[in-house]
């Protein structure tokens, strides 16, 4: 018993399955994107250690009557005696500075491409549809990862462009493309960096908040069992203290905000000046070196219209032979006829 197989209806499940090596292959995003799970793990591992080597200078300096020592102590006590926000506001500048730590080793990866002859002379000056296989395996055996690499990944495409299309304008089309989507990439990359160096001074007036809050609850309370003006004005003073350390939180929270701040835009600044280069290099060893095959009329205008006319040169002639051929063959046929004629009369 033959059992029937429906190769159409096989066809369309198949052209509905995922295509997770199509997916990969056009994802770029690990030239500069930094996993979650990576920042996360370096701000928890930052803050612990933050955490680790302050503890000391709180406990052990806590009666000192060296001024510096003091210093220490007081330092210590606004991540130790400020609640809960002191540690949140550790973890958030370690996460970011975590991407910034990895965002600088992927940059370093970026720049040692750079180094490299992609497109070298010696296989060819020019690139062409024929030496295009030449040059993909010189690529390939610098075994630079596309995917982590903005100018690898640029000429490999544009090779890949340049051979299926073989015109230098849909090219350098698709190039320009490609740098909008690799800057759109490295802005959103930072997405993230951004959302921390805007929450965290948010955290710290937040920090300040709750802490006026409970000083004024505290005396609050406190009024309504003060005897006389004298108990009263130490309560009071003891709020005004409290106030104090309140706004301590805010002053953490925007020391941390600029030290995230500074090195994401100078990080920053470097990719953007990276894609620049990636740019040049396009525009300079890349599009600068393609050429077309102008014997199939792919070339530039001028050359087009030669192409053209020696094409029309080609036909015409083609056309005078056949005209040629016919006239000989009509004046045999005319010359066979006239004398069947004489024959017949004879």
């Amino acid at each position: 018993m033959r059992i029937k197989v429906d190769r159409q209806r096989l066809a369309k499940m198949a052209a509905r399955r995922k295509n997770e090596g199509l997916v990969a292959k056009y994802d770029n995003t690990k030239a500069t994107a930094v996993q979650n799970s990576h920042g996360f793990l370096f701000g928890l591992g930052f803050a612990i250690i933050v955490y680790v080597a302050l503890f000391p200078l709180w406990v052990i300096f806590k009666d000192s009557d060296n001024a510096f020592l003091t210093f220490l102590h007081y330092f210590a006590e606004l991540f130790y005696e400020r609640g809960w926000v002191p540690y949140a506001l550790i973890m958030m500048m370690g996460w970011g500075l975590g991407i910034l730590f990895f965002k600088s080793r992927k940059l370093k990866y970026q720049r040692q491409a750079m180094h490299y002859d992609l497109l070298p002379s010696v296989i060819s000056d020019e690139i062409r549809v024929e030496n295009i296989d030449g040059f993909a395996e010189h690529l390939d055996s610098l075994k630079i990862d596309p995917h982590r690499n903005f100018l690898m990944n640029r000429v490999l495409r544009g090779l890949e462009h340049f051979s299926v299309r073989r015109n230098h304008s849909d090219t350098a089309n698709m190039l320009a493309s490609q740098s909008e989507i690799d800057a759109t990439t490295v802005e959103s990359s930072y997405t993230l960096l951004k959302v921390f160096i805007w929450a965290i001074p948010i955290l710290g007036f937040i920090g300040t908040v709750i802490g006026i809050s409970d000083a004024v609850a505290s005396f609050s309370g406190e009024l309504d069992s003060a005897g006389d003006i004298d108990q009263l004005r130490n309560k009071l003073s003891e709020v005004t203290q409290g106030l104090g350390v309140a706004f301590d939180t805010t002053l953490v929270a925007l020391v941390m905000s600029l030290i995230v701040m500074f090195p994401t835009t100078m990080t920053q600044k470097a990719e953007e000046d990276l894609l620049n280069q990636v740019d040049d290099y396009s525009n300079e060893n890349f599009l600068k070196r393609l050429r077309e095959d102008h014997l199939a009329g792919n070339g530039e205008p001028t050359e087009q219209m030669a192409h053209l006319q020696q094409q029309m040169m080609k036909l015409y002639q083609g056309q005078t032979e056949t005209f040629e051929h016919m006239s000989q063959l009509l004046a045999h046929y005319n010359q066979y006829m006239g004398g069947t004629e004489e024959e017949a009369e004879s």
